[in-house]
């Protein structure tokens, strides 16, 4: 039976009453505060603990557990059978309230929040099963800060990518990042990023939407905004043996982000700001991976088509348990035994090193 690497689990609510007793004495009467009120660590205008998830129904289908018991989804030990009996081998934690990091305005505060979150999962998650790999979260707002975050955790085996939310104040190929993108590649550590759900910058390309559905059928102008301005930018080059992950927003996206982005540079290329070693299509198959989640609904010789032209060695299967639409093993499309392979395990060990 084929392994199943999980790259896409967020976790929803992060333990503010343990991650106070990792953080400055400066922010520990915030986050002292926060946990006996159970205010949202964004402090931003859309929630994210329980009744956030509750409100938008954004359990996962199946689950009887409601958001009114909070520590389902926050207790790794309840994660861990919830994962086994989705028939996950190895699962990647990228969170879930983190993604609001980049709402937070000051830079000192969104970086002790992930060291806190990142010292907690390290202690508190890991130990609890080997199906648990972690992620480095840093924030984008403090590149200084995030570049000692990743060197931190360079030889920590069970620490696989460094993961950053892409709605930050700048899109992600602002030369500004170089610090973290460097301490990532010396440290040779794979980039994921997943959108980030924040309300304060601009999430979509018309800002910020009146309706949920709107703000998630639209997050996906995160990754194609970023995607582009890292292509332009020169990122790519820059830091060639930098492997990025694109979390969270499916397969399809990416084509015509890189069809229209390689079109426009044959007749652009002289106001690109820097010189292209190759063409913008040419680093989905050096640099670039998606994850399948979400799969959409698509008759499965459609799918099957998607895969092939972003290429199967692109493509990590992620569920995006536990949120509402998380998909199964069994929601993929009819792959060939190698494609399977490919898409389940083979990519997402070579990437994360597992």
């Amino acid at each position: 039976m084929a392994r199943t690497i999980d790259s896409c689990v967020q976790q929803w609510a992060v333990d503010v009453g343990k991650m106070k007793d990792h953080v400055p004495d400066k922010w520990h009467r915030r986050l002292a505060v926060k946990s006996k009120i159970q205010d949202p660590i964004s402090g931003t205008l859309m929630p994210s603990i329980p009744w956030y998830h509750d409100f938008w129904g954004e359990d996962a289908s199946g689950d009887e557990t409601t958001y009114e018991d909070a520590q389902h989804y926050r207790s790794p030990e309840a994660m861990d059978r919830a994962l086994a009996d989705r028939g996950v081998d190895t699962a990647l934690l990228t969170s879930h309230e983190m993604r609001f990091l980049p709402a937070i305005p000051s830079p000192d505060y969104s970086a002790a929040l992930a060291s806190a979150y990142n010292e907690v999962v390290a202690s508190d998650w890991l130990p609890v099963s080997d199906r648990f790999v972690g992620s480095v979260v840093v924030s984008t707002s403090n590149p200084e800060a995030a570049a000692a975050e990743v060197r931190k955790y360079a030889d920590n085996p069970d620490m696989v990518t460094v993961l950053v939310y892409g709605g930050g104040e700048l899109p992600l190929g602002h030369r500004s990042y170089d610090p973290l993108y460097e301490a990532a590649a010396e440290a040779d550590m794979p980039l994921t990023i997943h959108v980030s759900g924040n309300p304060i910058h601009r999430q979509t390309a018309m800002g910020i939407p009146e309706q949920y559905v709107t703000h998630d059928t639209n997050l996906v102008h995160n990754h194609m905004t970023n995607m582009v301005s890292m292509l332009f930018q020169g990122v790519f080059d820059r830091y060639p043996d930098l492997d990025i992950v694109y979390a969270g927003q499916g397969v399809s996206w990416v084509l015509q982000t890189l069809w229209r982005s390689t079109r426009y540079y044959r007749n652009l290329e002289d106001t690109v700001p820097v010189h292209l070693e190759r063409e913008p299509i040419e680093y989905l198959e050096t640099n670039c991976y998606v994850t399948t989640y979400p799969l959409g609904v698509l008759p499965d010789e459609t799918a099957v088509s998607l895969f092939d032209m972003v290429g199967f060695d692109r493509i990590l299967y992620g569920s995006g348990y536990p949120y509402w639409n998380a998909d199964t093993v069994e929601d993929l499309p009819e792959l060939d035994d190698e494609q399977r392979e490919q898409v389940l395990a083979k990519n997402a060990s070579r990437v994360y090193g597992l």
